[in-house]
């Protein structure tokens, strides 16, 4: 067995000299490399809640023209209910904004062709640790939060009951 070591050495020299060099570049890269890799993951789920968001503000909107709901809780059949039902999770009941806007202001009722603003504001959170590191390195002058809005306005399609003088926004 003693005889094979020095044959095994002589046969791949080069192996003797370059032991440590793959794992001096592995030390090297592997930081980097799982930088890249946690910055993908966090996009993605950035990403992720930028769709959800936006679709539950469409969803929203769609059903505030089309059901002709008024109610401002979070219960199943409202507006804001619907928003929440269709935010998977991520949307709650206070990120989301409705706003009546009368097209004539004088007679104070919510008719066939107005706009219904649904506005939906949500703060992310860092999946990651990605934030927490960027922040660590820059001592605390990046500002690692986000905010993800969405805002849809579209016409109603039938009149809805007395709006009381509902103040009126647009997606600005």
């Amino acid at each position: 067995m003693t005889d094979l070591l020095p044959r095994l050495r002589e046969a791949a020299p080069w192996q003797s000299r370059e032991d440590g060099q793959a794992s001096v570049e592995f030390v090297l890269v592997f930081p980097l490399v799982f930088l890249v890799v946690l910055a993908i993951v966090e996009f993605g789920f950035l990403m992720y809640s930028f769709i959800t968001v936006d679709a539950a503000a469409r969803e929203a909107a769609r059903f505030a023209v089309v059901a002709n709901s008024l109610g401002t809780t979070c219960e199943l059949g409202t507006i804001t209910g619907r928003a929440v039902e269709t935010g998977a999770g991520i949307v709650q009941c206070g990120d989301i904004s409705v706003v009546f806007v009368d097209a004539a202001p004088l007679d104070g009722e919510a008719t066939r062709g107005d706009q219904v603003v649904v506005r939906i504001t949500h703060p992310y959170d860092a999946v990651t640790p990605l934030a927490a590191l960027a922040e660590a390195f820059a001592l605390g002058t990046i500002d690692t939060s986000i905010t993800l809005s969405a805002c849809v306005a579209s016409r109603l399609e039938a009149a809805l009951p007395d709006l009381d003088g509902l103040p009126g926004v647009t997606c600005n």
